[in-house]
């Protein structure tokens, strides 16, 4: 009988105020956080087909990709069935989502790593001149492309997405479903800093 092969998923998360270039002394924050059922059934379906060499051209499951981060000032149980982030933080005007720099990172000689950026600005979170936010939680969020047509999208994108995951996320909703989540000692975000976030995600052999 062969020893069956399970493919973890490892998530390692880190953050940090900067100040004209700088880091500021005590903001980091780094740790294993969690992937959530969301983000397991997204990773399962990314991989396959839903029709494979099809005359009228292949169809996948999914197209959806990492594109989002939102932040907050609550904190959740880290486990697998967080659903939305606890306490929403605005990180503009209207959105209570920000697009993750592109293209994302493969840092050299981390084998099966993949790492996401976001740097929130000082106009940013903090949307007051004198305002100071908590942020202590941290989600990662998945979609696809509004532009694609849908004919060329997965059928779990267009048909029936399964509970909490539509195509398309609509920034200014508060309650979409993170893939991972993270909760940390509050960092006061204000207007004369800059908020870092990386999340890395390794598929360990």
């Amino acid at each position: 009988m062969r020893k069956q092969d399970r493919v973890p998923v490892r998530l390692n998360f880190h953050a940090h105020l900067e100040r004209n270039g700088a880091v500021v002394p005590g903001s980091a924050r780094d740790g294993h956080n969690v992937l959530t059922n969301t983000g397991a059934e997204w990773l399962a379906h990314l991989v396959g087909w839903d029709v494979a060499g099809d005359p009228g051209g292949d169809i996948p499951l999914t197209r959806r990709r990492v594109r989002w981060f939102g932040v907050g000032t609550g904190s959740y149980e880290e486990v697998s069935t967080v659903y939305r982030l606890m306490t929403p933080a605005l990180v503009s005007e209207t959105s209570y989502l920000a697009l993750v720099d592109s293209p994302p990172e493969f840092p050299p000689g981390e084998t099966g790593t993949v790492r996401f950026l976001r740097e929130f600005g000082s106009g940013e979170i903090s949307l007051l001149e004198d305002e100071i936010v908590l942020v202590s939680e941290a989600g990662m969020f998945v979609d696809v492309d509004p532009a694609e047509p849908v004919a060329n999208g997965g059928t779990e994108d267009v048909e029936n997405p399964a509970p909490g995951v539509t195509g398309v996320l609509d920034p200014a909703f508060a309650t979409n479903a993170p893939v991972a989540y993270f909760t940390f000692e509050p960092i006061p975000k204000g207007n004369d800093v800059n908020l870092i976030l990386q999340w890395d995600l390794t598929f360990l052999p």
